[in-house]
């Protein structure tokens, strides 16, 4: 039967189990289905299909062989002696046809060498060299499932001796490698490739044997061919990670840490829970002094090991004792850990959860003046106050500790001033972001301070906000925590150079602003955040002119020249 007809009879019955119909098709095509799901399926697929096929031929040999045979592979024995004499009484004088499906339930139920006598038989029994190879694979292949896998190597090199076969190659290699004798099954596997540079099943096994072997820049070609042919195949990419990560632990250990991440890196991409992936990149990173991306796969690692966390801190903390004199190194990721000052065998035995430890919380801070320009707060930032004056605290909280972590530039690690300062800004223009239960946990800071406490440090940051806005040129008459929130877009989207939702925004602060405020709030809050933007020599005041014509603006009378 041609390639055509097997799939569209499988087609056919496919289609026809799944809708809960019937089809007619004859022995043959009944076995060739079970030989598919032999190979691509599960025994329960071939099982079923084979038992399909007997309820429209109960009386023909081959399937009732077939299915002895499966019966046998997946170990349902009860009745299956009786059934096997039913099948010696009807079978033609044939000696394969009776004593293959009994060697293979002699194999399976641990009379090894009475299944053999039965196999060598069968194979002798022809004298025609195609009959005889395909007994020989068909003795291996039961062989095989029954995990004798050392009688299974010398039937089929029986079977490729009489004649080649791709598939006999392919098990013959599976075996070797079940064997540990992964030499030869690289070399037959090899030797399938040459013939079949495109069979996938092959470099994938080859990149394993490979990865038994200890090569692993070959077991990352083997895989990467995979993946070529199969590129969403998830096996592959577990192995070319695991390839991948083998390849840089053994560089690091050279003490080549550039290299090491490298691969580190590529085995991340394609699989991140790779053994202790993220501990090595932690691991890595640090040693380079790229002390912002080891804190993140540190606590990514963390993060995965559960119980086991604090053997993760430890480990880190002994293979890196300065690490714990490093303002904020563990809690500038949300931990919370104040390392400074303290003993390492103290620090040990606190992750450990050995020994309690009494850590130094942060109290609210005081209404001095910041230390980071405003200019410079990031777009985060801007998102951050503007989720939360529209009333979405979770989203805000979020882009705020986002916003706490873009202060951490490569080999910088914040200060608890610049903390401090972002937290000022944040609490000048949301005030009441303070009296929100959680908030501040969630967005990475840490008080401890009272309601009452803090009620009043609110009560006190809103009156600084209108001594402000009356005092001062900078705001006259609009106070901070007042402001539009589509300011803070405008800035965030303008700090991205997304320029025409940028005017967008601001557009529709102005025109929802008290009409004597408009142009206030132009000239102080917005070009505080985004210097320059509104010169006739940018682009931005171009786009932004257009937009305010067509509101019915005039961007020139409230933004007049310098």
């Amino acid at each position: 039967m041609e390639q055509t007809d097997n799939d569209s009879i499988l087609h056919r019955y496919e289609q026809a189990i799944a809708e809960g119909k019937s089809i007619y098709a004859d022995a043959q095509d009944i076995l060739r289905i079970a030989d598919y799901y032999r190979r691509s399926g599960t025994p329960q697929q071939k099982l079923q299909v084979i038992e399909y096929g007997l309820t429209l031929h109960p009386d023909d040999e081959s399937l009732k062989i077939e299915h002895a045979i499966q019966l046998s592979a997946m170990d349902r024995f009860d009745g299956i002696e009786r059934y096997l004499d039913e099948i010696e009484a009807f079978a033609p004088e044939s000696v394969v046809l009776k004593i293959i499906p009994r060697a293979a339930w002699l194999a399976r139920t641990g009379r090894l060498p009475e299944a053999m006598l039965l196999f060598n038989n069968a194979v002798e029994e022809h004298s025609n060299a195609k009959l005889k190879s395909n007994t020989a694979f068909q003795a291996g292949c039961i062989l095989m499932d029954a995990k004798h896998y050392a009688e299974a190597v010398r039937f089929f090199n029986t079977s490729l001796d009489l004649v080649y076969d791709e598939e006999a190659v392919f098990l013959l290699g599976c075996c070797h490698a079940f064997l540990g004798e992964f030499h030869k099954a690289t070399k037959l596997y090899k030797k399938m490739l040459k013939d079949s540079p495109y069979a996938v099943n092959a470099w994938f096994n080859l990149g394993n044997m490979y990865i038994g072997l200890g090569k692993f820049e070959k077991a990352v070609d083997a895989f990467e061919f995979t993946l070529a042919i199969e590129p969403d195949r998830e096996d592959a990419k577990r192995g070319c990670a695991h390839a991948y990560f083998q390849t840089g632990t053994a560089l690091f250990k050279k003490n080549n840490a550039k290299e090491a991440l490298v691969n580190f890196r590529k085995a991340y991409e394609l699989y991140p829970d790779t053994g202790n992936l993220t501990y090595y990149m932690a691991v890595v990173h640090f040693k380079l002094r790229e002390y912002i991306s080891s804190a993140r796969f540190l606590k990514e690692a963390i993060d995965t090991a559960g119980d086991k966390r604090g053997e993760v801190l430890s480990a880190f903390a002994q293979t890196f004792p300065d690490s714990l004199r490093m303002s904020d190194f563990y809690s500038k990721l949300g931990y919370d850990i104040e390392c400074e000052g303290v003993e390492l065998e103290d620090e040990i035995a606190y992750r450990k959860g050995e020994a309690p430890r009494k850590l130094r919380q942060p109290s609210i801070p005081t209404p001095a003046l910041v230390d980071i320009p405003v200019e410079e707060l990031s777009s985060t930032f801007h998102q951050a106050v503007a989720w939360f004056r529209r009333g979405y605290s979770n989203r805000a909280a979020y882009r705020l500790r986002r916003a706490l972590r873009k202060l951490a530039t490569k080999g910088h690690i914040p200060s608890a001033e610049e903390k401090e300062s972002l937290l000022n800004h944040f609490a000048s223009f949301c005030p009441d972001s303070l009296l929100v239960p959680g908030f501040l946990k969630k967005a990475g800071f840490n008080m401890k301070d009272n309601e009452k406490v803090v009620s009043g440090y609110v009560a006190k940051m809103k009156a600084e906000n209108r001594r402000k806005a009356r005092e001062t040129a900078e705001h006259p008459g609009l106070p901070a925590d007042e402001l539009h929130p589509s300011v803070h877009l405008a800035t965030a989207y303008y700090k991205k150079g997304y320029n025409y939702i940028a005017t967008t925004y601001l557009v529709q602060a102005t025109a929802e602003t008290a009409e004597n405020l408009r142009g206030k709030l132009i000239n102080s809050y917005f070009l505080q955040f985004c210097p320059g933007a509104l010169e006739k020599t940018t682009k931005f005041y171009e786009k932004a002119c257009r937009a305010f014509k067509k509101s019915g603006l005039d961007l020139d009378e409230l933004h007049p020249n310098p």
